[in-house]
């Protein structure tokens, strides 16, 4: 279908409906055609009508919600980072309650994320070995153990926090999570 012939088809609508159609009116009785929203809303210029712009505040909407979302997700990392001091892989921000899906879905990738918020992936610093969903007394009287062996003294917190990360929330039958 050629531009006049659509151009002709809106105006016709507009009468038929009293008001100027949405594309999805336009589709509705005229079928699916080839233009896109955006043309849409300049052929119903063309045609003498203004545009229908409740598609166009969604979309900023939409796209409001996006940003808000994503500087949230930034903020939310920013907090984590900050608590672990070392970069998180996606399995350890999964744990930490950041979906690596939503990442992907809202930044591409991991690493574009990782680009967005300004931190970069430090090869010569790894993350404790510790970071684990979940974790009972036993590991970390292992871990208390295996650090006082090697500094031949009973660690303090900081110590065994520099080494193995911090850990929020010990439960006394539970575990706990080192975000």
């Amino acid at each position: 279908m050629d531009e006049n012939q659509v151009i002709k088809n809106i105006k016709k609508l507009a009468e038929k409906l009293g008001k100027n159609p949405s594309v999805h009116e336009y589709h509705a009785e005229y079928g699916n055609t080839s233009f896109y929203k955006v043309r849409y809303n300049s052929l119903v210029i063309k045609a003498g009508l203004k545009p229908n712009i409740a598609y166009n505040k969604d979309s900023v909407k939409k796209k409001e919600n996006h940003l808000k979302k994503k500087k949230e997700l930034k903020e939310e990392f920013m907090q984590i980072y900050n608590r672990l001091k070392f970069v998180p892989t996606k399995k350890e921000i999964n744990e930490c309650g950041i979906s690596s899906e939503v990442i992907r879905y809202y930044f591409g990738t991991y690493k574009g994320f990782l680009k967005e918020v300004g931190v970069t992936k430090d090869k010569d610093m790894k993350s404790p070995k510790i970071v684990e969903k979940n974790f009972n007394r036993e590991v970390i009287l292992k871990q208390i153990k295996e650090l006082a062996a090697k500094l031949k003294k009973i660690p303090t917190k900081e110590e065994y926090e520099e080494k193995y990360g911090k850990i929020v929330g010990l439960r006394q039958y539970g575990g706990s999570q080192v975000c």
